[in-house]
């Protein structure tokens, strides 16, 4: 065998270690990287050259060379982010994203952000995956196909229109009563009064004010029982007059002429009906009305809302589901403890983050939250089959299998951080050590060469 040989095993390794110390520097290089997933190359030996014809047995190899670049997936640090789009993955899923022009395409950085037409994309302008809900939905349907994530910065949430109303009040016991053969109320009358909100199916907010009279049905100058109506400003219905309250609801006793001039203040009392007075027994407990109030709103005519919104029937809870009352009769000076409705107006998204499940919450202005939709994932059989496009994504390659596709957490997906980025997966020490070796072993090689050539020179000095 020709020592010349001896040169290309030298140019062998001095090829292969400089496309080495290629891959150390572009890991380095990309060590603040969103996202990155650094490379490691591969040696292996060339043909060895079989000695057993020239009386040696054995066989010398022809040099090194790389034959593969592989990329190392393990996991980066995490940073936090003020951005409540930019996420990372703990785990092996990678996310899935879609470009107009270039394709499908797979990221480990999710440094993401809205562009101007509301979709969710990476700074290269691929569109985030996922699955999305339709304004009114309350969670994000995983069953269908996904596509791309958009949710424009105006997305309003609708309102809901108000069913319950719960007051918890004390009348007072003591509370100086109306004569009810009188005319109007008596001077003095502890007249209760307590204004709480209800909405409409147009998200319309509406003040009502509940009207308690104390009363005294036997002319003792002891209070008996309390009469009661529910109204709302005249110009909030049709055919009321603003200034002037609208009697929605009340019992058949309520004094609508409060000031004794036989003309009455209210706007409305065909309402009253006969509605049970409000009655406690001898320990404050509530005895009438026995059931929980309708106040009804009509979808048309005198006393419809008056901005054409839909009737409405609110029911006014008068007892828990324990049975136990919410308005008490105590000797104690009337209040409201507390009022509460489950009604709200619409509301315009101001705010949203994502949880570890990938599922986007918006905060709207009417104080609610709602699943605007969820991240999707993808994993693959072999990661390292990968091909790097650029720009942190990568593309299927031959050996990465396709991708499979499901929610965070699960199959292996792993989970979402939010407000929190995932940095290069690169140790610097590491790559720097790697970079002495790569460097020695490039001079050693060199040394092959020089040191051969010495050994022909030798050789041709010979016949001297």
């Amino acid at each position: 065998m020709s020592i010349f040989s001896a040169f290309f095993s030298g140019i062998s390794g001095l090829n292969a270690n400089g496309m080495a110390m290629q891959v150390i520097g572009n890991n380095i290089s990309n060590i603040n990287t969103i996202g990155f997933k650094g490379g490691r190359p591969v040696f292996a030996d060339l043909l060895s050259q079989n000695l057993a014809n020239a009386g040696i047995s054995g066989q010398v190899g022809l040099g090194s060379r790389i034959t593969a670049i592989d990329t190392t997936f393990g996991q980066g640090t995490f940073q936090n982010s003020n951005s409540s789009t930019h996420v990372a993955v703990s785990g092996a899923g990678f996310f899935v994203l879609e470009h107009p022009d270039l394709g499908t395409g797979y990221s480990r950085a999710g440094n993401f952000m809205f562009d101007k037409n509301g979709y969710l994309v990476n700074p290269a302008g691929y569109r985030t995956q996922g699955w999305l809900t339709t304004p009114g939905d309350l969670v994000v349907d995983t069953t269908t196909a996904i596509t791309d994530i958009r949710i424009p910065s105006g997305r309003v949430d609708p309102p809901s229109e108000t069913t319950i109303i719960e007051i918890i009040a004390n009348l007072n016991a003591d509370a100086f009563p109306d004569d009810p053969a009188a005319i109007g109320l008596a001077n003095g009358t502890e007249v209760f009064r307590t204004s709480f909100v209800a909405f409409d199916s147009l998200g319309s907010q509406h003040t009502f004010t509940l009207h308690a009279q104390p009363v005294d049905t036997t002319a003792d100058g002891a209070l008996d029982q309390w009469e009661w109506a529910v109204t709302v400003d005249g110009s909030e219905v049709t055919g009321g007059t603003g200034g002037t309250p609208w009697i929605l609801a009340g019992s058949a006793g309520f004094e609508d002429d409060t000031d004794g001039d036989t003309v009455t203040e209210f706007g409305n009392v065909a309402a009253l009906g006969a509605g049970p007075a409000i009655t406690f027994d001898a320990n404050g407990v509530l005895l009438t009305p026995a059931a929980d109030v309708a106040i009804a709103i009509p979808a048309v005519g005198n006393g419809s809302w008056a901005n054409g919104s839909n009737g409405q029937t609110i029911s006014w809870n008068l007892f828990n589901d324990d049975l136990s009352a919410n308005v008490t009769g105590f000797a104690s000076p009337s209040t409201i403890i507390s009022a509460s409705q489950n009604g709200y107006g619409a509301g315009q998204l101001v705010g949203l983050s994502i949880d570890d499940l990938g599922v986007m919450v918006g905060v709207f202005t009417n104080g609610q939250t709602r699943e605007l939709a969820k991240l999707a994932l993808a994993t693959f059989n072999s990661p390292e089959g990968l091909v790097k496009t650029g720009g942190n994504i990568f593309a299927e390659g031959p050996g990465s299998g396709s991708a499979a596709i499901g929610e965070p957490q699960t199959g292996g997906r792993g989970s979402i951080a939010g407000q929190t980025l995932e940095l290069s997966n690169i140790d610097i020490a590491e790559e720097f050590t790697s970079m002495i070796v790569t460097e020695r072993a490039y001079q050693a090689n060199s040394r092959i060469i020089t040191t051969t050539d010495e050994m022909i020179q030798e050789a041709l000095t010979l016949k001297r």
